[in-house]
């Protein structure tokens, strides 16, 4: 048994590694967060051979698991340990120049410094000709300089990235200039394309329409959809007979706990807005907007009950939702559905909103887990930059590396309310 276990151990612990965020260089920056990290990916195997020795009564695999594992585990801490102290001085950041004291370049500016440690270095702005005054431009210490300037400026930061974030590009925009900089080894981009690739989201703020209009992705792909709803009948079935006696025993603790229903039965709007009823399990008071209307939870929410707390941290109120998969009215993987109150609401504010009701609304999504729970307008916006992303690359592979983070977000407990 051993001898045929041992050879899946590899790619087992770098699927483990993977999902503990260990190949994420901010974790590996942090020495207490990467022990954790680094701890709670071996724990994974070892409760399992722990399982299978219990039930069949055999403990060989255990003593013969137990000394190699604990070897790696120590070898696998003092390696990463060392080589995120050393990552910092061996690293080779990209230089990125954006062209335009924009909207979007300030957005860009600060996605890079958030996002891409290690991978990019933002060395500054250069300023259209027609807007800083001289004063202005030297109390801000991000801007370089002005477009006049870029040979100097090119000669003297040496970019190896060109970013155009100009609003208006007539007459501050040279197209032959910065074809001669691609041609001679830089890479140039556009501020939605680039902002895209540094992100993971769509930048929708002063989005041109002619970007979504022409930019590659958002095709309907009939076989994906057709895969995807065959994945989600025979995935959800499965998960449902899996998952039964934790469904049954959150069913009593509700019960017990406070009075009321124990499913919450709520209206969302779904794919090409069509209304649906959305299944959970009861978190809140039963009488939880019965004085206020319809309303976000926010933090600490008096309304949300004992083990509705627990329900939420551990996702486990999400699990009835595997009906809603399996009558197709949601997938495993989308956008999370809204409420025809707040579509209607953040339809009429926020640009692009109801592109996201072209695909079914999913359990867990790429804004789901990429972006915390979300209670104001401005918030919303960020998190339809993440799904309207998801929808331009919808694939199976973008499906399962969201399955794998939403493991992550299940183990360690984050963003639930």
């Amino acid at each position: 048994m051993a001898v045929r276990i041992f050879p899946w151990l590899v790619p087992c612990y770098l699927l483990f590694f993977f999902i503990c965020d260990l190949f994420d260089v901010r974790v590996c920056r942090r020495p207490k967060v990467l022990a954790q990290r680094i701890i709670s990916a071996f724990m994974i195997p070892m409760v399992l051979v722990v399982i299978y020795s219990l039930v069949s009564l055999d403990t060989t695999l255990l003593r013969q698991f137990l000394p190699p594992w604990g070897m790696a585990l120590l070898f696998v801490l003092l390696w990463r340990l060392a080589a995120g102290e050393l990552l910092p001085s061996i690293s080779f950041p990209r230089r990125v120049l954006i062209i335009g004291n924009t909207f979007n370049g300030r957005k860009l500016a600060q996605a890079l410094r958030e996002h891409t440690p290690g991978k990019y270095h933002f060395l500054g702005i250069v300023e259209s000709e027609d807007k800083l005054s001289s004063l202005e431009m030297e109390s801000d210490t991000d801007v370089l300089g002005k477009v006049g300037d870029l040979p100097q400026i090119v000669d003297r930061y040496r970019p190896q990235v060109m970013v155009i974030a100009l609003d208006e590009r007539r007459e501050a925009f040279s197209s032959e200039r910065f074809l001669d900089y691609k041609l001679q080894g830089l890479e140039v981009y556009d501020a939605p394309d680039f902002y895209e690739r540094v992100t993971g989201k769509i930048l929708i703020n002063r989005l041109r329409p002619s970007w979504l209009l022409f930019t590659c992705g958002f095709h309907s792909q009939g076989m994906i959809r057709i895969v995807k709803r065959l994945l989600d009948i025979i995935l959800s079935s499965l998960l449902l007979i899996l998952t039964s006696p934790v469904i049954l025993l959150s069913a009593l603790l509700i019960r017990l706990d406070s009075e009321g229903p124990i499913l919450f039965r709520q209206e969302r709007v779904g794919e090409r807005e069509k209304i649906f009823k959305l299944y959970k399990f009861r978190t809140m008071r039963a009488d939880a907007e019965q004085q206020t209307g319809p309303i976000w939870t926010k933090k600490n929410d008096h309304r949300i009950t004992r083990i509705g707390r627990f329900l939420r941290q551990t996702r486990i109120d999400e699990l009835p939702q595997l009906v809603n998969v399996f009558k197709g009215e949601m997938s495993l993987v989308g956008p999370r559905p809204e409420r025809p109150f707040f579509v209607q609401k953040l339809d009429r504010v926020i640009p692009y909103y109801k592109q996201r009701l072209i695909v079914k609304p999913g359990i867990t999504g790429w804004a789901a887990v990429n972006y915390r729970y979300c209670g104001t307008l401005r918030e919303t916006g960020e998190k339809l930059g993440y799904d309207l992303f998801y929808i331009k690359h919808m694939s199976l592979a973008l499906d399962f590396f969201i399955a794998l983070k939403t493991i992550n977000i299940i183990l360690f407990r984050k963003g639930a309310l």
